[in-house]
């Protein structure tokens, strides 16, 4: 029995799942629910901003969100959860159910429709209880969202079959399931500094999911499933996929063998997508490696750590991408991997 009240800046909009418990503000359900089984909070609250040095736009409204969009010159964004991120690592089945059935509804409500077709939603989806996890994706689809998002931090694998039919269905309805990083101190060390924290977990969560799905044959047994692998960089890519290769040259057959061809090949020439940052300096040679346009530009607005509308001037500005190479970063892979209609159409 759970009541996720999601704040707008300009009123308050609520979804009731049930009426046990009632958060103002989803941190601080997520705060709240922990608490109740009698245990410190899961999320450390780390000073990101150190005090104030960093600074996190405002983002609560449809309206900040199209005056973000104009300050850079784009023509759409697609949003995603951020403190939804954290359910990963919240124990709680039924809180993080309600969460994102609530967090789905207001990005539809509140952003999508105020947005004039310019903001899209992927929806959030907990990874504590397969069968719950299919009955909100279709929840997502039927909202028209556009795509699933698991978050990469927690215990779950995604490369498990327990979540193929939830898979399946997101093939079928032609919907990409994109992998996020959160960065929590839960993603396999205890740092002492969030800087620590940031530099090594917010990565290694994504590519944990990403090895569990790769090696667990997740693209072999759904060849036309899109899956995205978000906000960490692709410049890790290459030698990563080397080392996937050399592994299943020698145990594949015997430990991942519903994978049919190598990693390399699945990822490369398959519906594998990546985010990438500006400022790597292996992007021209890490793109080479795909035969279509499957690495994509992400702002990370409003975080401490984004620095737009000046990132997108600075990858416009790079010397050493191709024209088709900013085509495929700035519009081409986001138009294939969310389905949107070319702005050049």
């Amino acid at each position: 029995m759970v009541t996720v009240i999601f704040w707008s800046c300009r009123r308050q909009a609520s979804w009731t799942i049930s009426n046990s418990l009632t958060a103002n503000g989803p941190w601080t359900a997520l705060e709240r629910s922990k608490a109740r089984q009698g245990s410190p909070p899961l999320v450390t609250v780390w000073d990101r901003q150190i005090g104030g040095r960093f600074w996190s736009a405002t983002s609560t409204s449809a309206s900040d969100w199209l005056s973000a969009l104009d300050k850079g010159g784009l023509h759409q964004a697609v949003l995603y959860p951020t403190h939804g991120l954290l359910i990963g690592v919240n124990p709680d089945v039924d809180f993080t159910a309600a969460y994102a059935r609530a967090y789905n509804a207001w990005v539809r409500s509140e952003i999508m429709g105020p947005g004039g077709g310019r903001l899209l939603g992927v929806g959030c989806v907990s990874p504590h209880d397969p069968l719950a996890a299919l009955e909100e994706f279709r929840n997502i689809r039927d909202l028209g969202l556009a795509g699933a998002m698991f978050p990469a931090d927690g215990t779950h694998l995604l490369g498990s079959r327990c979540w193929d039919p939830l898979y399946e269905e997101a093939a079928q309805a032609g919907l990409p399931i994109a992998v996020h990083a959160a960065g929590t101190h839960l993603a396999g060390r205890s740092f002492p500094r969030f800087i620590q924290v940031h530099a090594y977990n917010h990565p290694a969560s994504v590519i944990a999911q990403f090895t569990s799905m790769i090696l667990g044959g997740v693209p072999s047994r759904f060849p036309t499933l899109k899956l995205g692998f978000i906000e960490i960089g692709v410049t890790w890519l290459p030698r990563y996929l080397d080392r996937l290769d050399e592994e299943y040259d020698l145990r594949g057959a015997e430990e991942a063998s519903e994978l049919t061809t190598c990693p390399s090949e699945a990822v490369c020439a398959g519906h594998c997508y990546f985010g990438a940052e500006v400022n790597e300096r292996l992007l021209p040679a890490t793109l080479s490696l795909f035969r279509f346009p499957r690495v994509m530009y992400g702002s990370d607005w409003p975080h401490w750590d984004s620095d737009y509308p000046a990132s997108i001037e600075f990858l416009r500005k790079r010397s050493d991408l191709t024209t088709e190479q900013w085509l495929g970063l700035s519009e081409r892979a986001a138009t294939h991997f969310y389905s949107l209609q070319s702005p050049r159409a």
